[in-house]
Formats: C-alpha cells, structure tokens, sequence
C-alpha cells in the first residue's frame, strides 16, 4: 500500500523512529547486562564480596545466565555454585509464624511469588499446608451443611401435596425457567397462548430434570390428561 503524502504522518514515523531505537537500546543494555559479572570481577572484592553479589545476582533473575555468575565471579561451575546456594537467602518472614522463609531454589522463591498473587502469599510452606487444610475442612463442611439442607427441603418438596407444591417458589422457578426453554410455545402445537408446564413424570419432584416437564396449551394439556398421557 502506497504511504500517504499527508504531513501529518510523519507524526507516525517520528513514533515508529523512537519505537524501534528503544528496541535497539534495550537489546543492547540486555547484552552488557550478560557482562555484569565479568565487570564485578575486575573490582578489588573479598571473597565474602563476591559470594555475597553472586547470590544477589542469581536470585534478582534480572536475565544474567548462572554459569556466567558462579564462573566470572567465584571461577567456579554452576554444581558448585548450587550448592552455596542451598542455605538460600531469607530476609522474608512467614505472616503467620513469623519464622524466616527459606528459599533453597529459585523455582521456590518464583513459587513463593505465585501464591502471593493468589492470595496464599507471605507464609511459609508449613503454614501454607495448614492453611489449605483448613480451607479444604471448611469447603468439605459447608458442602456436608448444603448437601443436609438441600435434602431436608427437597423431602419437605415431595412431601408435600401436589396442589400445595404447585404454589411452591421451587415449583414457580422451574415453571418459569421450562417456560422459557420451550420459547413460550406449546411443544405440541406451538401455541403461545394460555400455557401450562406438565408433568410427565413426578419421579423427580424437586428436582425435575427438563425431559421430565412439556409445555403445552391449554388444549393439548387437556388432551394429555383425558388420554392420560405422560
């Protein structure tokens, strides 16, 4: 497509222009990074020093790869340098017990991240546990809790005389709910007038599935009744 002489696009260009030398800047800024611990190497360091930023290094997870880390900095491979960092780093405190959180990888402490985005974040992993048995006791109770109430008033529902449940808000619900499943039209017919919801079976009373209820006319409700159809 030919690009349009209109001034104004050079308000576009001059855009795409800064877009793309940000890209270029931020590729090479992401290189030099890579030559991080190369540089802290040349500085007049202790060892102490040295352990201490390679671990801060690795475990910011700003890109640089560990290899370059534990090598550069420590002239060690990246087993040995694991296992310096098995004590990990902790300056975190559990919310709960207040006892430090210990991170003794970097998938843990990415872990630890992901839970605090879903709301499980700021506790160690003993009270996490606990925590989530807690929740899962509590979800299992009021399932226990419904599950009782949900048949007490489903055996109020048959109970009940048939006259009597029509006029049930349960029963007004699914009428209504059938009503507008079947477009408001007999499913015989195709009448929309003077509508009733029967019953072909009242083994399910209460809890009535679809293809246990018809919608039919006034007429066809009749004609089901007279021939006792169901």
């Amino acid at each position: 497509m030919n690009k349009p002489t209109h001034k104004i696009i050079s308000i576009l260009d001059n855009l795409l222009n800064k877009i793309k030398e940000t890209e270029n800047n931020l590729k090479n800024l992401k290189f030099e990074l890579k030559y991080i611990p190369k540089i802290f190497s040349e500085q007049n360091l202790t060892k102490e020093e040295r352990l201490e930023i390679a671990k801060y290094l690795y475990w910011i997870d700003v890109g640089i790869p560990k290899e370059e880390i534990a090598f550069n900095l420590l002239g060690i491979n990246s087993v040995e340098f694991n296992k310096l960092l098995n004590t990990s780093f902790s300056d975190i405190k559990c919310k709960i017990c207040l006892e430090p959180i210990i991170f003794k990888s970097k998938q843990s402490y990415k872990d630890y991240l992901k839970n605090l985005k879903m709301n499980y974040g700021g506790i160690c992993n003993n009270c996490l546990e606990i925590q989530l048995k807690t929740h899962h006791i509590e979800s299992e109770k009021q399932r226990k809790e419904y599950d009782i109430s949900y048949q007490s008033n489903l055996n109020k529902l048959k109970s009940l005389p048939y006259s009597e449940y029509l006029q049930t808000s349960h029963w007004i619900e699914i009428r209504n709910k059938h009503l507008k499943r079947s477009n408001y039209k007999c499913q015989i017919c195709n009448k929309n007038n003077k509508l009733n919801v029967h019953h072909r079976t009242y083994e399910r009373r209460g809890e009535e599935d679809y293809n246990d209820l018809i919608t039919l006319c006034e007429d066809c409700h009749n004609l089901f009744h007279n021939n006792k159809c169901i």
